[in-house]
């Protein structure tokens, strides 16, 4: 009897923080589709203290950070123990997710880390490559990285392979547009 009432209220104290940390979790996409990362990554860094073992909390963190990132441009300063932490919780709930990867990847290319995490930077650009061939940011983040490395065939492999995917975005398809004029004005 004791222990069927202490199963109880571990579960009903279990229910009490998931929904606690599904209130502050519905926020998140829609301050990120109102182009407020910084509320968003709020939300969510709440969520996943609420509920850490909620998969889909932890699974968003590092593409919220990441959403951060790319509005704040040079005025949001992440640290790298902020986005290694962010990116290790994505991964313990994700860690075959595009998606999860691709924030890491523009994180290392925006922040300047590249050279500090060469390998991992390589190991996710072939993840991508070999799991997600079909969406155009992959090919992007590497042109990026060829650019980066004054890798020229790489470069031009990359922007060909972009040109065959259809852009998920007017974004990405004006980044795919720029790679290619790169490309243009390097064989002229």
């Amino acid at each position: 009897a004791v222990a069927g009432v202490a199963a109880m209220f571990g579960l009903a104290v279990n229910s009490g923080f998931s929904y606690v940390g599904h209130i502050f979790y519905t926020n998140v996409r829609p301050y990120i589709k109102a182009g407020k990362p910084l509320p968003a990554l709020i939300m969510n860094v709440r969520a996943v203290q609420w509920y850490p073992l909620q998969r889909q909390f932890r699974h968003q963190i590092s593409m919220t950070l990441g959403a951060l990132h790319s509005a704040g441009g040079n005025r949001v300063r992440i640290t790298p123990e902020a986005a290694d932490l962010a990116y290790s919780l994505s991964l313990s709930a994700a860690p075959h997710t595009p998606a999860v990867k691709m924030s890491r990847i523009v994180y290392l290319m925006r922040s300047n880390r590249v050279e500090e995490k060469r390998p991992e930077a390589e190991q996710l650009l072939e993840d991508m490559r070999t799991r997600a061939a079909l969406q155009g940011w992959t090919w992007i983040a590497e042109a990026n990285m060829a650019a980066q490395n004054q890798d020229i065939k790489r470069f031009v492999g990359a922007v060909n392979a972009g040109r065959q995917v259809k852009p998920e975005d007017a974004f990405q398809s004006l980044e795919l547009e720029k790679l290619a004029d790169m490309l243009k004005e390097y064989k002229q």
